[in-house]
This record gives C-alpha cells, structure tokens and sequence, in this order.
C-alpha cells in the first residue's frame, strides 16, 4: 500500500476531477447539535484506541465503558433516524449491554461477541445497499457505534479480531466514497462572462449530499456554466481562480459561452463542507486504525525569509502528536536571540518540514501517524496567527522535506516506509488557465502536480536550495549511508528530465545515521548535521560544485533530533535547535567555518547547548524518540 503515494487505498482523501467551477466563502452544514456531535466524534476516535490498549490487556474494559458512560446521550442521538432499523437497534444494544459486560456468563460473552460482530456485517451490507446518501450517512453513526464495542468483546472473548477490523476499515472506506462531495470551480457571476473569449474569475467550491445538484447557469441559447450559490452545505475556497470563456459558437458568440479553469485542490473545502457527517467519523475511525508508518522524519523544522533582514526565524516542533510554532528573534541581542516560546499551531503530526513562498509566507509540510501528508500556509506574510485550514496531499509518506525553487515554486520531497522516493511541486502560474496566465506567472496557492518517483531508496530526507537558486536533496538509507544530488539547471521541477538533475552520490559518514538536516551559512556553503544512531551529532560542509567537503566535526552532546538554519539578521550565524531523547529542548549557535590547514576550512566551534522551553511535558512515546531514558540527557552549556 505504500508503494506510490498516489495511490494510497485505504484512507484516500476526496480525490477530484477538475472541470469547471468557481467559490469564495464558506458556508457548511450544520450539524443538529455540534457539541453532540463532538462528543460522538471524540467517543469514536477514543473508542478505537481503547480497543488497541485491550488487546494487551483484554481483561481491562474500564477506559472503552467510562468512554459510553460519558458519551451515552450523544451516542443514541446519532442513532437517531438510522432507517436500517435493525442496524439501530443492535447497535444500541450493544451500548448498553457492553456497560454489563462483566456480568455476562462466559457463554453470552461469546454470544455478545458474535451478535456484535454480526451488526458490524449488517451495516457494512447496508452501505451499498441504500441509494439515499442520508441514510448511508447515518448508518455511518451507526457502524462506528457499534465498531469499538465490538473490536473489545471479540477481543475479551478471546476471538480473533483482525478480520473484523479490516471489515470495520472497508466499511468505512465506502463511507468516504459513497459520501464524497462534489467539487468544482464555481463562476462568480454568470451575469459577467465576457461577449467574446475572454478572462472570467471564480473559486474553487464543494457541495455535500444534502444539496440537489445545481443546474448548470445558461448563458445564451446554447451555453452554461457551473455557479454554485451559498448556503447551507456548501462550502468556497477564499483565493480566485482565473479562467477564460469561449463561445460555444464562434460566429454567433451570443448563444453561449463555457467557461475552463485551472486546477485546484479541493480538500480545504471538501473537509469543511463535510463536518458534522458520518465522512468525518469514518476518517476519524480509520485515523485510529490503519497502522503507524516507520520511520518517521524529524519532529523539528526552521525556516527564514530571506528577503527579511532581523526578522526572526520560524520555528516547527511536533510531539506525542501535537504541532507547536515558536520564533527565535536575533534582534536587537544577537549574542542572546529571544525565543517566543511554543504555541499549539493545530495538526495532530508526527513529522514537520517548512519553507518561505515567493511572497514571504511561510508554508509547513507534515505527516500523521498513518503517513497521510498535510500542508498548511499563512495567508499574510509574517503572520503567523493567520494559518489557513489544512490541506490534504494524496499519498502516504514517513518523511518529508520542502525547498523553494528560483523563480519561487516550492517542491516537496518525501520518502516512504518501503525507501521509494517522491516529489512534487507548486503549478507555476497555477491560478491562472493557461492562455490567460500574467506575464510573469507566480506559484499557485494550492495547485500541485502529481507525485513523481524518483530513483534510489532512502528512509530519511532533507533539501535546501543553495546560493545559487539550485536545490539540493541529501538523504539516508535503511544502512544508514549518507546520500546527495542537485539540481544542475534551476527551476528543473522534473528530476527525471535530461541533464537536469546530478545523479546520487554517496558521502562518507564517521558512523550509521539516523537523522539529518541542512542549512547554509554565512559564506552560502551548505552545512550538513547528521545525528547517529547513538545519538551523537556531526557536522560536515559542501565547499562549492563536486564531492569536495569539509571532515566531519562532532558537536558535543547527546541530540536525538536536529533543525538548522541560518539566522535571519546579525551576524547571519548558523543555529540548531536539538531534541534530546528525554524530550527536552536546546539551542546552539556557531560563527559558521574557520580556517584550518593552509588552504582548508573546518566547522567552528560551537557556543555551547542552552534549554529552550518544550511544551513536551513528560515523556512522549512513540518513533520520534525513542526508548524513555532513566536518567536526563546531560548537554554541555
């Protein structure tokens, strides 16, 4: 399943076709009750994971029935108006049943397990077999109503509960499919397309289940367009979109025109038009289900714009699943740059990378624990309170990484759990069809090109762009071998193209790697920071074209995890900011290289690790760390 990112199967998200089409604002539907809604939601994403505490200790049932205790009210509210009558009624039984389940005799254990399971089929038989999408979205309710309890009962019963939930996964896998909305580019206003051929603005629009298909606007005799109106289950993208019109008859233009637009990407709107519906539940249910990609990338990203001078960095943290923002601001100290401190910036990631578009607004790049691949931006550049909502990327990665080509466009990296490789990029001019482009097109806002392999096999990346305005990608493999190429002609988007791309070359290492991140330095050398596998850092430069480098130097001190860059404004040094396995947080900051031997340069010495503040308050389990440590990750200061 993680052979191509594009083609992930289990947890895709509303995948488009781009035709015609137009929005702006947003007007969603409203769930009957949102907080009970939150509450369901929050009981099914619990639910599911209580279910995986169980199977390591399948007597402990207290977590999943506090979980219904809590949550009863709300649960049987979603039941309502299930038209599957049966489907209603087993799954609130099995509600009220399972809070008793330690009073069952062993033989109506197994006939709860077995009844529950049986409600489980009937719902997934059900999803297929009704032509009402309401009804399909309620037996959604329905089936992840009963899918915790009856993931639990298998399991204290003691019968085998992977085929159930894989049956669980695939019923909520046609959930999504039979629930997705519909997305287009919606005309702004069909009263204004243009007497002959001609630039026609609109907005990228999805509408739900609950809204009739809109007839398509005449224009003329023989013309129409798409023209979504706002109201309830509908939702807009806020960035115009310019396309152009054509006549449907090229001597008498006044009998139609149709208008053709670019592409966009529809998953803003496409989440937002479906909160509130069973679609969310299910994703929320196979969020909690699907299994964890291995290895995960780094849980720290930085980045500059470097067209702001003492402006601070930006900097990226994620940890026991949550996304944190914080600025390290050299001015007006620059011996002592103050740091903002972490904020919750949304996002439930494991893995983080960032950069600066054209226009100065930073762009961040993350993965869930599944490897579901989000991004999100500011929508004013340099403030960081005016994040968009998340946008979803196809595909399935456990590493990412993200640089800006010379005329702006950004290009996402990524690797899989199998070594592939993958990139892709921001559509240049992207916003406009293309006959009606500026002169000088700009990056699109949300308008991306397909994923590309790539040859090689790595398990980690990381890219920057040079000096020079080429991108350089560096990597490591399963071995724990170091790996480099480079764009050899700027703004080569296609890594396939002839002469357009160097070719791997591998770089020596004074040990295995795990990790790894690069940054320039003040001279526009690239500075590389590899972290191995007992957690010692190294540093090493790339000194201009070819395989000539600096040695490796070791930064004292135990880091487990490594961001770089280089410092928006003073002295332009370079700064790490580390992880320790403990989960404590550090900075250090060097003068960049010094002379060594006659003619050679060496890393600088390093200032020393100072604590920065981590919103990581215990331990937090899982990949990005590591084994918990007994004893705290002494650093030198």
């Amino acid at each position: 399943m993680y052979a191509n990112p594009s083609k992930r199967t289990t947890r895709s998200r509303y995948r488009h076709a781009v035709t015609l089409g137009v929005l702006v604002s947003s007007s969603v539907i409203a769930s009957p009750a949102h907080a009970q809604f939150a509450e369901f939601l929050g009981y099914v994403s619990k639910g599911y994971d209580a279910y995986q505490l169980i199977l390591d200790k399948p007597s402990d049932l207290s977590v999943l029935q506090g979980l219904i205790a809590q949550s009863r009210n709300q649960i049987i509210a979603e039941l309502d108006g299930v038209t599957a009558a049966g489907i209603s009624a087993c799954a609130a039984n099995a509600v009220d049943t399972f809070q008793n389940i330690n009073q069952l005799t062993a033989d109506n254990l197994q006939a709860f397990a077995i009844s529950s399971d049986k409600c489980v089929t009937e719902a997934q038989a059900q999803i297929d077999a009704v032509t009402d999408k309401k009804a399909v979205d309620k037996i959604g309710f329905a089936l992840n109503t009963v899918g915790p309890i009856a993931l639990a009962v298998n399991a204290h019963a003691g019968f085998p509960t992977e085929p159930l939930k894989l049956r669980i996964m695939k019923a909520n896998q046609r959930i999504i499919a039979r629930l997705a909305p519909t997305c287009d580019v919606s005309i702004d206003n069909p009263d204004n397309l243009p007497h002959y051929s001609g630039s026609v603005k609109g907005h990228g629009a999805c509408y739900n289940f609950t809204v009739p298909t809109p007839a398509r606007v005449e224009v003329g005799e023989r013309g129409g367009v798409f023209y979504l109106t706002h109201g309830p289950g509908r939702a807009f993208l806020w960035w115009p979109l310019t396309g152009k019109a054509y006549p449907d008859d090229d001597v008498f233009y006044w009998r139609g025109h149709t208008a053709f637009f670019p592409r966009v990407d529809f998953s803003i709107a496409a989440a937002q038009v479906m909160q509130g519906t069973s679609w969310q539940v299910a994703h929320a249910a196979l969020d909690q289900l699907e299994p964890s990609v291995l290895p995960v990338g780094s849980p720290i990203a930085m980045t500059r714009d470097p067209g702001r001078i003492q402006k601070p960095n930006n900097a990226f943290l994620v940890g026991g699943g949550n996304l944190y923002q914080g600025t390290l601001n050299p001015a007006p100290d620059v011996n002592n740059p103050a740091f903002s401190g972490w904020k919750a910036a949304g996002g439930t990631w494991l893995s983080v990378a960032a950069d600066t578009n054209f226009d100065g607004r930073v762009e961040m790049f993350g993965i869930d624990r599944i490897g579901a691949i989000y991004h999100r931006w500011e929508r004013t550049p340099g403030d960081t309170n005016s994040w968009s909502p998340m946008a979803q990327f196809d595909g399935q990665l456990n590493a990412i990484a993200v640089a800006h080509n010379a005329n702006g466009v950004l290009q996402v990296f990524g690797t899989n759990p199998f070594g592939n490789i993958f990139t892709r990029n921001q559509v240049l001019g992207g916003d406009q069809q293309e006959s009606v482009q500026l002169f000088t097109p700009l990056p699109a806002t949300d308008n991306w090109t397909a994923w590309k392999q790539m040859d090689g096999a790595l398990s980690q990346i990381a890219a920057l762009t040079a000096a020079d305005g080429h991108i350089h990608i560096f990597g490591i493999n399963s071995a724990g071998s170091l790996f480099h190429r480079e764009q050899l002609v700027r703004n080569a988007t296609d890594i396939a193209a002839s002469g357009a791309w160097s070719g791997w070359q591998q770089v020596d290492v004074p040990a295995p790697m795990r990790s790894l991140a690069v940054s320039l330095d003040l001279g526009g050398r690239i500075n590389i920071f590899c972290v191995t596998r007992d957690d010692r850092l190294f540093q090493r430069a790339k000194l201009g074209g070819g395989t000539v480098y600096t040695g490796w130097g070791q930064i004292p001190g135990s880091i487990h995890s490594i961001a770089a860059i280089k410092e928006n404004g003073g002295p332009d040094r370079l700064v790490l900011i580390g992880m320790a396995s403990n989960g404590r947080m550090y900075r250090n900051v060097s003068e960049g290289l010094l002379a060594g031997p006659p003619g050679a340069l060496i890393p600088g010495p390093w200032n020393g690790w100072v604590p920065l503040a981590s919103p990581l308050r215990r331990f937090p389990t899982g990949p990005i760390i590591g084994s918990p440590v007994v004893s705290p990750v002494v650093l030198p200061h």
